[in-house]
């Protein structure tokens, strides 16, 4: 199942909430994959770094993407591929006003600049790196 299945079958009813505390509720997320295999989010508002850890080819980066299509979902004001709500609480992601990401393989988009998977993967964080200080100057000036 692609993500247009999913969503149109487990779109929560409720539809998506933003969470103005900046909390992440996101229970029994699909992914892209064929084989599809659940995950849950679960970030509590205030917390200010998040870090996953796990085996080889054990879906951190699945899920990372999972989150991140979530926001610009969310952003589009599309349903979640979610679960439908547990005890009253449906699915809930922040309200960003960017989301910066480095997602897929650069290399095959860069035939000729001769980079490396690593040096394109630096290159995009470099970019990520400088928008995000813009991003935070334009606020501070704000």
């Amino acid at each position: 199942e692609g993500w247009g299945e999913v969503a149109a079958g487990g779109a929560t009813k409720e539809g998506t909430q933003t969470d103005e505390d900046g909390g992440v509720r996101y229970v029994q997320t699909r992914g892209e994959v064929t084989e599809v295999v659940p995950v849950d989010f679960v970030v509590p508002p205030g917390t200010s770094l998040v870090a996953i850890t796990g085996p080889n080819t054990g879906g951190k980066t699945a899920s990372l993407k999972a989150l991140g299509l979530a926001l610009l979902m969310a952003r589009a004001g599309l349903h979640l591929p979610t679960d439908p709500p547990r005890g009253g609480l449906g699915a809930a992601v922040p309200w960003t006003r960017h989301v910066l990401t480095d997602l897929g393989d650069a290399q095959s988009l860069d035939l000729e600049g001769g980079l490396s998977t690593f040096s394109a993967h630096l290159k995009r964080l470099q970019r990520i790196l400088r928008a995000s200080a813009e991003v935070k100057a334009s606020a501070a000036a704000a």
